[in-house]
């Protein structure tokens, strides 16, 4: 369990700072480790920035499939309530 821990806990740092670096389409695929995890800050942290990728390409539908990973969550975890908030204002 603590091995699945460590390597989430690295691909959320690493997405965040390639985020960070505008190297965006790159932290996508540490995003998309974490879209599984059972540990909802890291799953929400990874919908938003998954979402928030392709609202800011324009591709609305694309964008609502990963907020609606997690918008359900909104009171469990700040970026799952920014999840519930764009999914809302898309509809």
């Amino acid at each position: 369990m603590a091995d699945r821990h460590d390597s989430e806990e690295v691909a959320f740092y690493y997405g965040w700072t390639l985020w960070n670096l505008n190297k965006k389409e790159q932290s996508l695929s540490e995003w998309s480790q974490l879209l599984q995890s059972d540990d909802i800050y890291y799953k929400s942290a990874a919908a938003y920035f998954s979402g928030k990728y392709y609202l800011d390409r324009h591709d609305g539908a694309k964008a609502k499939e990963f907020f609606g990973l997690v918008s359900d969550k909104a009171n469990k975890s700040k970026c799952a309530a920014y999840c519930w908030n764009r999914l809302k204002n898309l509809k």
